[in-house]
């Protein structure tokens, strides 16, 4: 992300961290560091960030994950966590490929939540 400007990422609506590895606050000093920063200069014209997690390392305790990630105003998505709503996934929902899988499920759900720009309110009666 070193290459990019806030000119570059005026229509940004949602930025993704993912981490397709165990994660560890203490010993992932440089990748915390350097997502942080990151973070830090897109926050003047993104709002939205998501970190997504494969799996937490042995040891790390989940709440501090969350906490730090409160404070940087991120929404966390552990992989390893299984799905609150899976007995209601099935094959039917027409979902392939990576939105199939427990990542990409939870994924899409949490972007359904954020307020997008063109978003348009329907009104009741119509």
């Amino acid at each position: 992300m070193s290459s990019l400007n806030p000119d570059d990422l005026k229509n940004l609506e949602c930025l993704v961290f993912y981490i397709d590895r165990d994660f560890d606050l203490k010993r992932d000093k440089a990748e915390v560091k350097s997502l942080e920063r990151d973070l830090q200069r897109v926050k003047t014209v993104c709002q939205n960030a998501i970190l997504v997690v494969d799996s937490l390392a042995q040891g790390q305790e989940r709440s501090s994950v969350v906490n730090w990630t409160i404070d940087l105003g991120l929404e966390f998505i552990d992989n390893s966590e299984p799905d609150e709503d899976e007995e209601d996934n099935d094959d039917e929902d027409g979902e392939t490929g990576f939105f199939k899988n427990q990542t990409g499920s939870k994924l899409v759900d949490s972007l359904h939540t954020l307020m997008w720009s063109n978003m348009v309110k329907n009104d009741a009666g119509n």
